[in-house]
């Protein structure tokens, strides 16, 4: 199944808050449990541990952060907002995975962030998250970061995404605890040209390939049909050279 966006204007967007990242044909809003999508992380402590070893630093491009082994022979590429629920979803179900085929060595994620939710419903959520995101990569701790910030996530359209929230769920990763990240980096909005470049980076992508967030590509293999199943998205990574 493909994800689109639903595009509403302004007023739309007013009269029904949680309209930005679009359901997917036929399944539950990110919410409701299902055998394959389930609303929390699996195995929650575990995850984290394996994050925790995971290398993490800018790409050749310099707009994707590479999480993984520089030389790892397949390049996942992940397009995610952090305010979109159904980019919390893909976390929740297949981030695991990648984590756990990253640490072996199998596989590199490129991030690109995109801060469209913004555009669409106001406010500074999503570029203030990919600001703080793209600071941890310096600061170390980002693929960590990068996760908990999707189990922190606020509720849509709200701009929860303060700076004192991102600095909370930041005090649980001891590398991010330093004036160069909060003060620096955060408070600064340090890298507001990166995000603006990565939205742009996104918005090329969506020539190619238009589905809005999340979207996410096993080399040049459109890896959409399986952001919300475990064993599909195991199939192609396990055939995809």
């Amino acid at each position: 199944m493909r994800v689109t966006w639903v595009r509403f204007g302004l007023l739309a967007a007013l009269a029904a808050t949680a309209v930005a990242c679009s359901t997917p044909t036929g399944s539950p809003p990110p919410s409701t449990p299902s055998s394959s999508s389930p609303p929390t992380a699996a195995v929650p402590g575990q995850d984290l541990a394996i994050l925790n070893t995971l290398p993490a630093r800018m790409a050749p491009d310099g707009v994707a952060i590479e999480v993984g082994q520089p030389n790892a022979p397949t390049t996942v590429t992940v397009y995610e907002d952090f305010q979109c629920p159904y980019c919390a979803r893909f976390e929740h179900v297949n981030g695991p995975e990648l984590a756990t085929r990253a640490a072996a060595g199998g596989i590199k994620i490129h991030y690109i962030f995109a801060s469209l939710l913004d555009h669409k419903l106001g406010g500074h959520s999503s570029a203030r998250a990919a600001n703080a995101a793209r600071a941890a990569v310096e600061a170390g701790g980002f693929p960590t970061y990068h996760r908990l910030l999707f189990d922190r996530q606020p509720v849509e359209g709200t701009d929860g995404f303060t700076t004192d929230v991102l600095l909370q769920v930041a005090e649980t990763v001891p590398a991010l605890n330093s004036p160069a990240f909060t003060d620096a980096a955060v408070r600064a909005d340090t890298h507001r040209q990166w995000v603006t470049a990565s939205q742009s980076a996104y918005e090329m992508s969506q020539k190619q390939y238009p589905d809005g967030v999340p979207t996410v590509l096993i080399g040049s293999v459109d890896a959409n049909p399986a952001l919300y199943d475990r064993d599909t998205l195991r199939g192609l990574l396990d055939h995809t050279p």
